[in-house]
């Protein structure tokens, strides 16, 4: 089962960001050790779907837009991940999507750990010829729902037997960080 509204706003986040005006501009504060990025609409929300009672599928989703006081890009960040049970352990490197027109080579990647809310982030920065990489964290709180629905008592093969959905209040904040 889709969960169309998801789906929309997902895409309307993107449509948004990738329609924002990219600029490799640097700001000249950029050889600073110090960044600051918004973090805007932070979202996390998670499926446990049983289609059996021995058989589950369940993901969990991350998105939001990141910004910095470097430049003028928005970043696109969003993952989905299927390891259970709290999906991101902060342990991997999920890249963001430059809006278009970045300079070649900007990029910029979170690591999540839903265990202790840890958003870890990473940028690179390229102005000229010189790149910069910038790193910080933060603990991202969330308020969050937690419904299960089932088991059915008149269940049958092909209908879900339990579904368990989190759904998060979506979260802005600012990190701050070093530049190397």
């Amino acid at each position: 089962m889709v969960n169309f509204t998801r789906a929309a706003a997902a895409l309307a986040l993107a449509a948004t960001v990738s329609a924002a005006p990219a600029s490799t501009t640097v700001r000249a504060t950029e050889t600073t050790s110090e960044i600051t990025w918004t973090v805007s609409d932070f979202d996390f929300h998670a499926d446990y779907i049983f289609t059996t009672p021995a058989h589950q599928n369940s993901w969990g989703y991350v998105n939001f837009a990141l910004s910095s006081d470097k430049t003028d890009l928005v970043y696109s960040c969003s993952t989905a991940s299927n390891r259970l049970s709290d999906f991101f352990y902060g342990e991997t490197d999920y890249q963001c999507t430059a809006p278009e027109g970045a300079a070649e080579g900007s990029a910029a990647s979170f690591r999540y750990n839903r265990t202790d809310g840890t958003l870890a982030l990473k940028e690179t920065v390229v102005s000229g010829d010189e790149t910069y990489t910038a790193s910080g964290s933060t603990t991202i709180q969330t308020t969050c729902t937690d419904e299960t629905t089932g088991p059915s008592p008149n269940w049958e093969i092909g209908q879900i037997y339990i579904w368990r959905k989190i759904d998060c209040e979506e979260v802005n904040a600012t990190v701050a960080g070093t530049v190397a």
